[in-house]
């Protein structure tokens, strides 16, 4: 009788531990399911990302537009240059100008290495770069074209690298609504060093990174994302044309 007795409680703990495990069709099946799910959310949260990055990249852009005004509200209206090239200029380049107008920082517009590297000037792409393309990369350009003459060509030579001074006074840009001040830098994709590092550039050192377009800063301090005609090699931006509303030359 005890035999028994233990025999059927045996069976009854078998039976029960049996229909509460999961098989393994069970556990198949759930992580399918946990799969699909995935799949599904992957694309959201990498959208997600994407977009706060362009947010975070756009805040920049406003916060370096407001040093860039006050900039040249102490310096006579002149903007900063695009460069850093001229050292007759007593103008400094837009990347070490802002520096005394930028939130709990010194009063120093020298090329010193936490400068180079101040996250605030940099789109937040740069926050994945190694140390060394940290303190080489510009994620952020200043439009060169400002300092130019649209139409009056110098035979054999440059009309940006001609122009005297190298700086550009805010009051002789007629539409500053439209005219590029600071954009997203090529920087990233492939291309030289030399180029990686400029502070400054135009249409095909525009980086499409944003959702396939660019932020851009205007010279009047409004910001925008624009996704314009893009380059025929697939770089940067199209050419000035009557089908975009951006202007790199600044007409006087």
């Amino acid at each position: 009788m005890f035999y028994s007795l233990f025999t059927a409680r045996t069976r009854r703990l078998a039976s029960h531990v049996s229909a509460s495990a999961f098989t393994l069709l069970e556990c198949l099946v759930v992580i399918a399911i946990m799969g699909i799910l995935a799949g599904l959310l992957l694309p959201s949260l990498n959208a997600a990302r994407s977009k706060a990055r362009s947010v975070s990249c756009m805040s920049n852009l406003r916060q370096l537009g407001i040093a860039v005004t006050v900039f040249a509200g102490d310096a006579d209206g002149v903007l900063p240059r695009s460069d850093n090239a001229d050292s007759l200029d007593p103008v400094p380049c837009w990347f070490y100008a802002v520096d005394s107008y930028l939130p709990n920082q010194g009063t120093s517009v020298g090329p010193t290495s936490a400068q180079k590297m101040a996250p605030y000037k940099q789109d937040p792409i740069w926050n994945q770069f190694d140390s060394a393309s940290r303190a080489n990369s510009r994620t952020i350009k200043m439009n060169r074209k400002l300092v130019g003459r649209k139409g009056t060509w110098n035979p054999g030579g440059d009309e940006i690298k001609a122009a005297k001074p190298s700086h550009r006074r805010k009051a002789t840009i007629t539409d500053m609504v439209n005219t590029v001040l600071l954009f997203d830098g090529r920087c990233e994709e492939s291309g030289s060093a030399a180029d990686k590092s400029r502070y400054d550039g135009w249409e095909t050192y525009v980086a499409r990174r944003h959702s396939g377009g660019a932020n851009v800063l205007f010279v009047d301090g409004h910001a925008e994302w624009r996704k314009e005609k893009q380059q025929t090699g697939g770089a940067g931006l199209g050419w000035e044309n009557d089908q975009t509303r951006l202007k790199w030359w600044a007409e006087q």
